[in-house]
């Protein structure tokens, strides 16, 4: 028995990161597949052809790219793209024939198969083999379906896909449309299925027993909504059932891990993917759903359900609009609680050049590859220079923490700057700005940033603080513990301060000198650190001469120590260092961003069910319940005694009330 799986994850799994495959990913996943014994596979924007120039998409790179990136890598394998009559245009396909695309899949609405009589003839006018994905097949009955397969198969299709758009179909339904098709028309069959009910791989399944041609998959099942049949599990199930696939399972699932798996941080099956398998309804609604849902503050699953009652091809506005409104006066007489549509959004809301604008598009285009790919958020971070730099510069560094991707820039003047501001207002989920005033017109600069972006997610912090508590940091991991340990300050300026500062408590002892001496002989017999902080005042080799052991020495601020003395240092036993700034960076964001949140979000007080509950650190009044979080809340902690302290153990009243309102958190957040 004989079987093509036409793998997609570079195509449908686009969704999942907002269509940024970049042509190097493409290349590389590509080509891995080939290596493993994929014969088709599917590249470039999720929705198709010319998709990004109609709007539908900022993918990371276009059409040509795509195709461009396939045909470097694949020989043995052919790669195609998707095309959808009315985004895509006819001379795309003369385009995507030309670089060398032998198959192409033409996907319309099952209703609307009429409007691509044209696309299937430029299609085999370039000899292409010729998909004719019916979708939303769900929305006619099977007898139905076999009239627009045979339709299909007039037009010139070389094979007629059944798709399961909303992952609603049933393997009985898939045997039931099989049939239907088989009776009607000549052309082989194939199958695209989604996972919103669980059911992809048992209905791509069913789809071979059928007698399938073709059917699609994607690694770990990346893919729209709540993803399709998983490629690593589908080549198993027909191998065990008698396919032959000269395909490596065992390398198919090292593929996935590999290049998959970090991309895959969201959870797919939710309440609101599942919802859309049971009412058969597409998520390219889902913003309408989404917008009416909140507008009159009803659940956005049983909205959806209402809609495809009405409608299972499309969701226009009006009718969303008006079934809205219908459910939330049916709900007003009722106790069910409408659900935040916002906790449901799957996706985030998707040679040099000197010039800034041009540095900052392409500092802005490779940020938001990375965001979008690992589901995390974009931060800039505005640093004012030094007063001995005076530099103006995009940085060429991306940091990335667990949560965050953060670019950097660094400014001197507000000209720089300004006509780069409407860029990050629109590109960046938070700003976060230096306010570590080190030059004469720093405040005018910091001021005039604040109000441009004053309605943004804008985050202050002080550059001086954070380099300072790396060194500290770094000098602690580095010796253990400061205590009793003998370190110099060497620098009389803001950041020498900061240092000097952030030593504090620690049981230290200190030495700057030009200020004073050292504070007793054991400095020059054996000195555990010089921090070096003056670029103005270079650490030089002379001062080493009256001391006789140094064990570590610090370039706190970079180029601060003079190169003859950075050789000598070298030559001799000492650790010399200069700071690295990302994990201070990352925590700062981290620590700021937290921060951010729990004022807007948790800093507030809320009514649970008759009684006042608090968080974020607000002090309450006598017998308010204190919780973890009110907008998101999993626990209660404490009563509030009134004096800013929380009681953890409760007379028979207040006891009642805990758990009358930990009940509540439990069955409604």
């Amino acid at each position: 028995m004989n079987i093509e799986i036409l793998e997609t994850t570079l195509r449908d799994g686009s969704y999942t990161i907002d269509f940024r495959f970049t042509p190097e990913d493409t290349s590389l996943i590509a080509s891995a597949l080939e290596g493993v014994g994929f014969r088709l596979i599917e590249v470039g924007h999720g929705l198709g052809l010319n998709a990004r120039e109609m709007g539908k998409g900022d993918a990371a790179a276009g059409d040509a790219e795509y195709l461009e990136a396939a045909a470097r890598v694949l020989g043995k394998a052919k790669f195609g793209m998707f095309c959808i009559p009315g985004i895509a245009r006819l001379e795309d396909i003369d385009m995507a024939a030309e670089l060398g695309m032998k198959f192409i899949r033409i996907g319309t609405n099952i209703t609307e198969l009429e409007s691509a009589a044209d696309y299937f003839e430029r299609a085999r006018k370039h000899d292409m083999y010729t998909f004719s994905n019916l979708m939303k097949s769900y929305a006619v009955p099977p007898s139905e379906f076999g009239k627009y397969a045979k339709l299909a198969q007039q037009y010139g299709a070389d094979i007629v896909v059944l798709v399961d758009s909303a992952g609603g179909l049933f393997p009985k339904d898939i045997e039931d449309y099989f049939k239907a098709s088989q009776d009607t028309c000549s052309v082989p069959l194939g199958f695209h299925g989604h996972n919103n009910l669980g059911l992809a791989n048992a209905n791509t399944l069913r789809a071979a027993e059928c007698g399938a041609a073709v059917v699609d998959t994607s690694l770990k099942g990346m893919g729209r909504s709540a993803g399709n049949a998983v490629t690593e599990m589908v080549v198993l199930i027909l191998k065990k059932i008698g396919y032959q696939l000269d395909i490596d399972e065992y390398k198919v699932m090292d593929l996935a891990e590999k290049y998959i798996t970090p991309l895959i941080r969201s959870m797919k099956d939710t309440p609101i993917s599942i919802t859309g398998g049971y009412a058969q309804f597409h998520s390219s609604f889902l913003g309408t759903i989404l917008e009416y849902a909140e507008k009159y503050r009803v659940d956005p699953r049983e909205l959806i359900v209402r809609v495809t009652e009405k409608d299972k091809i499309n969701a226009p506005p009006g009718l969303v609009e008006d079934l809205a409104a219908e459910l939330k006066e049916e709900k007003d007489s009722t106790t069910s609680t409408p659900i935040s549509p916002h906790s449901f959004k799957l996706f985030l809301d998707s040679g040099e050049n000197r010039e800034p604008k041009n540095q900052m598009k392409v500092l802005i285009s490779e940020i938001t590859n990375r965001k979008k790919k690992k589901c995390k958020e974009s931060v800039l971070n505005i640093v004012l220079s030094d007063s001995d730099k005076n530099e103006n510069y995009i940085s060429n560094f991306i940091q990335e923490s667990p949560l965050y991707v953060v670019g950097s820039m660094e400014i001197s003047e507000y000209e720089f700057i300004r006509d780069l501001m409407a860029d990050i207002k629109d590109n960046f989920d938070y700003v976060l700005l230096d306010n570590s005033i080190k030059r004469e017109d720093d405040k005018g600069i910091v001021l005039k940033i604040i109000e441009y972006l004053k309605n943004t997610r804008l985050l202050m912090y002080n550059d001086l603080s954070v380099w300072a508590r790396c060194v500290t940091s770094v000098l602690t991991a580095l010796l253990g513990n400061l205590m009793e340990k003998r370190i110099v300050v060497y620098g009389n300026n803001k950041l020498a301060h900061h240092i000097s500062y952030g030593f504090g408590d620690s049981g230290a002892h200190l030495w700057q000198p030009g200020k004073k001496s050292p504070p007793d002989r054991g400095f020059l017999t054996h000195c555990h650190a010089v921090i070096s902080c003056d670029r103005k005042n270079k650490l030089k080799k002379d001062f080493f001469t009256q001391l006789n052991r140094v064990d570590i020495v610090i370039d706190a601020k970079i180029d601060s120590i003079d190169e003859t003395c950075i050789d000598f240092l070298n030559q001799g036993q000492v650790k010399l260092l200069r700071p690295d700034m990302r994990s201070a960076i990352a925590g700062e964001i981290l620590h700021q961003i937290s921060n951010y949140n729990l004022v807007k979000n948790d800093m507030k007080r809320e009514t649970f069910k008759g009684h006042n509950v608090i968080s974020g650190g607000l002090i309450g009044k006598s017998g308010e319940v204190v919780v973890d979080s009110v907008s998101s809340p999993t626990q209660v902690i404490g009563i509030a005694q009134g004096n800013g302290k929380v009681r953890y153990t409760f007379n028979n009243d207040e006891k009642k009330i805990v758990e009358e309102i930990q009940a509540y958190i439990n069955t409604e957040f």
